[in-house]
């Protein structure tokens, strides 16, 4: 019985970390930054946004290993200079920017 509860255990710790993964998108033409990203249907307009509500979603329980997809299509003046210790994610589970198609970015600067 001590077996059973230890396997129970292990299992629970391995599967626990991913429970807590997100997935956020991001799509220039059909999203809105008044979203909340965690879906297609909620998709946020711009890159900045997307990383915003990453940042927000962090906490010490959720920490890493979420997965921003951006959507197909330029992308202006929509800066990802600006990232900090929130949008990486623990050192052994990093989070994720992802290009679902061709993404250009843009600065008419």
């Amino acid at each position: 019985m001590k077996f059973a509860h230890s396997t129970l255990l292990a299992a629970i710790f391995l599967i626990a970390p991913s429970a807590f993964t997100a997935d956020f998108y991001v799509d220039q033409a059909t999203g809105n930054d008044s979203r909340d990203g965690l879906s297609t249907a909620a998709a946020v307009a711009t890159i900045r946004r997307g990383l915003e509500v990453l940042a927000n979603y962090e906490s010490d329980f959720r920490r890493g290993g979420h997965t921003i997809h951006v959507k197909a299509g330029t992308y202006i003046d929509d800066p990802i200079a600006e990232l900090g210790e929130a949008h990486f994610g623990a050192n052994d589970n990093r989070n994720s920017i992802v290009a679902d198609g061709v993404v250009t970015l843009q600065n008419n600067a």
